[in-house]
């Protein structure tokens, strides 16, 4: 599990990044002010430099607000604010997987389009067709793997699965073969490889609950930006109160669980709202 803790902007010529390092806040500056230097110089050149990168290429910025540990006192978990607000649950060893219901449901139909629909009064019964085809899917592999234990969750656009039979290295996630045999998501995959961690969305996303997206991003350069992200969480927290990240929907497989896996499955449940019988967001 990779979580920096110093990050720095750095700025050349009308250029900003940043960077970020785990001895000391001035490193990750030097860092920063080197990598701006770099893209200025070679935009002033000319040079082909500026990319667009995706989500999976390095360390989240994103800042640990709790931490929990296993009993050999190593690091099994750790709760995060990601970008756009929202609490994640990052483990090294739990794995959690996200499927898409675009790749589970009837064709071309999604939890997303269906719930949309909902007031065409057809929504009900296709989702609880996802939602059996996903066990189906389950069931298929657990009578190839009957050692595997598994929890299932819905979410607003799909599904989440929680392994609870064993520990796993989310640096090996692109290689476990339950991730090609239930469509698990490959932007997912590869996040979690480079991160080396796990990770399961606790809270709603704000725009499903009228909200925009943070509009200030950790860490805090002045007391302003602070002070208009504490105005911006009230508002969330408010909000969110009446919603539920997942729900939980049954476990499947074996019933032998990893002790350490008790307090995490019981810690997600809670944070994600997932028996309140909640709307999800």
């Amino acid at each position: 599990m990779h979580f920096p803790k110093f990050w720095a902007r750095g700025e050349s010529g009308g250029v900003s990044c940043w960077r970020w390092s785990d001895s000391s806040l001035a490193d990750a500056k030097d860092r920063a002010q080197a990598q701006a230097r770099k893209i200025a110089s070679s935009l002033s050149s000319n040079r082909q430099v500026l990319q667009r990168y995706g989500y999976s290429d390095r360390p989240l910025r994103e800042e640990i607000l709790e931490q929990v540990h296993s009993p050999g006192d190593t690091l099994a978990a750790a709760v995060t604010r990601n970008a756009y607000g929202c609490l994640v649950l990052n483990t090294s060893g739990a794995m959690f997987l996200d499927i898409d219901a675009e790749n589970n449901n009837p064709p071309r139909v999604g939890i997303v389009g269906l719930i949309r629909r909902l007031f065409a009064g057809n929504a009900s019964g296709a989702v609880d067709a996802a939602v059996e085809t996903t066990k189906s899917k389950l069931e298929s592999w657990l009578q190839l793997n009957p050692a595997w234990g598994l929890r299932l969750y819905q979410t607003a656009a799909g599904f989440r699965l929680l392994a609870t039979h064993a520990l796993f290295d989310p640096g090996k996630l692109g290689s476990e073969r339950i991730c090609d045999a239930l469509a698990v998501d490959p932007l997912y995959r590869k996040l979690c490889e480079t991160q080396q961690s796990f990770r399961a969305r606790l809270t709603p996303k704000p725009w499903r609950i009228g909200l925009s997206a943070c509009p200030v991003r950790w860490p805090w350069e002045t007391r302003e930006v602070e002070q208009k992200f504490k105005r911006w969480w009230e508002s969330y927290n408010a909000k969110a109160e009446r919603f539920a990240t997942c729900r939980f929907i049954g476990s499947f497989g074996s019933t032998l669980a990893h002790p350490e896996l008790a307090a995490l499955v019981t810690m997600h449940d809670r944070a994600s709202k997932a028996e309140s019988g909640l709307p999800l967001a």
